[in-house]
């Protein structure tokens, strides 16, 4: 678990705040040879400003392939209106603006009608407009709903509140009696784990579990505890005098509050939503989620969930896809997933989430999963979260990550934590602001051609003291008889080949150590190979590489690749290039190798990502 990030200094208040990020790619000539340039611009997790990258050099013999900076995953939900899915001529409708007599078919108003009428199989078919309603589908296997084509539908759980009375610099609206949830962790009504590690609010973010929200002409406020402090730009709910009061001036302007907690509870099996938007849910932390999949084989497509108080999507059972999903500026996480094994997510955009500035452990940021198998990431992206972009933890199997972005997320881009069997393959990490891949105490993970530029550390392989079978250990998946020689949580047989790594700060690209003192990287059977270490310069970052070699003592600093490759015997293949010039001699053409055998396990799971 890692300890929790640095944070602002304290204010009683929280943030809402949209994250910017673009890229800027470009082709230049140095000496001779055609090389990519990268710059990152915007806001984000790995500050502002542009900052130069060196440049990646391209027709190397190590590294990953060409190009791959370009990458786009044309990740995120079509805009809502733009859907265009065929209408089953049995189909129910549902119109919220419709009136008695208008059509000869049966149109019901709410959505919740509609399913309450739905058979198996059937399709309700949602005409433009705002709906504000909870909707749980319990006892209809099968059913969709979907928006009628080229109509824009929004489940929104805001409400307009009107009737604002001046009072000093304030404004105040009375016989307000929201009373929403603030528990602080998934347990209803229970107190925050002392434990470190453990606590979801950060101390200086203390309002970070109310899930009251209110915005201004679309421009969201931040909640302070006093109603006596409230300034330009925030507000407060004062539940003693039931009063709802702001610090900008409503008047002539739009205000809406958050006041449902949940927009879809998913309990029948095979349902599939698409075509929607979801926003302004005041979804507390227990609710785990706006939207919830809660039965096997679920679907969710160009579905768009924002501005959720905690958690926008939360995944709970087998065989669900999400496919071209926008999840952006939830309060603590974008997408949660517990034993949702058999998980697809394909061209999903998790972006800017954790607004609230929740502690990064045990859980916020892009998306995490736990205690999930035979999950698949594809061609997704997973930009300027406020904390980890993608995180895999307690006991998760069988894991493949392909073709997607990773940029400019607070904490770490990728993290595999406490799991097992994971592929790693054609995806790029950007600026993050510390580890581009995070691999701690876990084991059978392959990294294969990605791109990683910029982060605060390259690549990182750690084991500390945590094991499956010590007693008391958490984050065990008790479906399975314990101890699993499967889950040892003892990160052996890593590979790293074939990667590009560049860096241009004072960290290392690539790290290996088991700070339990139990092994080092070989003991751990840590594997380094065919990887391109770019550097801005000799001390850009100093160190290429910190490598375990003795369980004794912590890992040694290679300031060259040669050094690292003198003193381990890997990375025969290796190339490392200093700003334009490559350093040391080139491999020889028999050292490179042309095949990599992946293990039986990676083959039968993934098959075709494997090119």
């Amino acid at each position: 678990m890692d300890p929790p990030a640095p944070s602002p200094p304290p204010r009683e208040r929280r943030a809402r705040r949209r994250v910017v990020v673009g890229a800027v790619l470009g082709l230049v000539l140095v000496a001779g040879v055609v090389v990519a340039t990268v710059g990152i611009v915007g806001g984000g997790g790995g500050g502002s400003g542009a900052t130069a990258l060196p440049p990646i050099p391209e027709g190397q013999s190590a590294g990953a392939p060409d190009g791959l900076v370009d990458l786009d995953p044309a990740a995120g939900s079509s805009t809502p209106g733009s859907a265009d899915y065929p209408v089953p001529a049995d189909a129910l409708f549902v119109d919220g603006g419709a009136r008695a007599g208008e059509s000869s078919q049966e149109v019901f108003q709410t959505i919740r009608a509609a399913v309450e009428a739905a058979v198996d199989g059937a399709t309700i078919v949602i005409r433009g407009g705002e709906y504000h309603e909870s909707v749980e589908v319990t006892a209809t296997r099968g059913l969709t709903l979907q928006a009628y084509p080229g109509d824009e539908v929004w489940l929104d759980g805001s409400v307009v509140v009107e009737g604002w009375v001046a009072d000093g610099s304030r404004w105040r609206h009375d016989d307000w009696t929201v009373a929403l949830d603030s528990s602080p962790t998934f347990e209803r009504g229970a107190p925050e784990d002392p434990e470190e590690g453990w606590t979801f609010v950060d101390h200086d973010h203390p309002m970070a579990a109310h899930p009251d929200q209110i915005w201004i002409d679309d421009v969201p406020l931040e909640q302070v505890a006093d109603a006596a402090r409230v300034g330009e730009g925030e507000f407060a709910v004062d539940l003693e005098s039931q009063t709802l009061v702001v610090g900008s001036d409503p008047t002539g302007s739009d205000v809406r509050a958050s006041v449902l907690p949940r927009a879809l509870q998913l309990r029948s099996d095979g349902v599939t939503v698409r075509g929607i938007g979801i926003r302004r849910y005041a979804t507390s932390v227990p609710d785990m989620g706006s939207v919830t999949l809660e039965r096997p084989g679920i679907t969710l497509e160009n579905v768009t969930v924002v501005e959720s108080a905690t958690t926008g999507v939360f995944v709970g059972a087998a065989d669900a896809n999400l496919r071209n999903l926008t999840v952006e500026r939830n309060g603590m996480i974008g997408i949660s997933a517990n034993f949702a094994d058999g998980l697809v997510v394909d061209r999903v955009a998790v972006l800017g989430n954790n607004t609230e500035s929740f502690n990064r452990a045990p859980v916020a940021g892009g998306m995490k999963l736990t205690r999930s198998r035979d999950v698949r990431i594809l061609s997704s992206e997973f930009t300027g979260n406020n904390a980890t972009g993608l995180w895999f933890d307690q006991s998760c199997y069988t894991i493949g990550v392909a073709d997607s972005r990773f940029d400019r997320n607070a904490g770490h881009g990728l993290f595999l934590e406490i799991s097992a069997r994971a592929v790693v393959v054609r995806n790029v990490m950007a600026r993050n602001v510390r580890y581009g891949v995070k691999v701690n105490d876990t084991s059978d993970v392959i990294l294969r051609h990605n791109l990683l530029l910029g982060n605060g550390w390259g690549v990182a392989v750690l084991q500390d003291e945590r094991r499956a079978d010590a007693s008391g250990a958490r984050g065990l998946d008790r479906r399975f008889p314990q101890p699993d020689p499967t889950m040892t949580w003892v990160g052996t047989d890593v590979e790293i080949v074939g990667n590009t790594l560049v860096g241009g700060g004072p960290e290392a690209l690539l790290w290996a150590e088991d700070y339990s003192g139990h092994s080092d990287a070989e003991g751990l059977r840590i594997v380094a190979e065919g990887n391109l270490y770019v550097r801005a310069g000799p001390d850009a970052p100093r160190v290429v590489v910190k490598w375990q070699v003795d369980p004794g003592w912590g890992p040694a600093g290679h300031e060259t690749l040669a050094a690292f490759q003198e003193e381990t015997g890997l990375e025969a293949s290796g190339v490392e290039v200093v700003g334009s010039a490559t350093a040391g001699a080139a491999p020889s053409t028999s050292a490179i190798p042309t095949t990599f055998a992946w293990p039986d396990w990676a083959t039968a799971a993934f098959g075709g990502l494997l090119r």
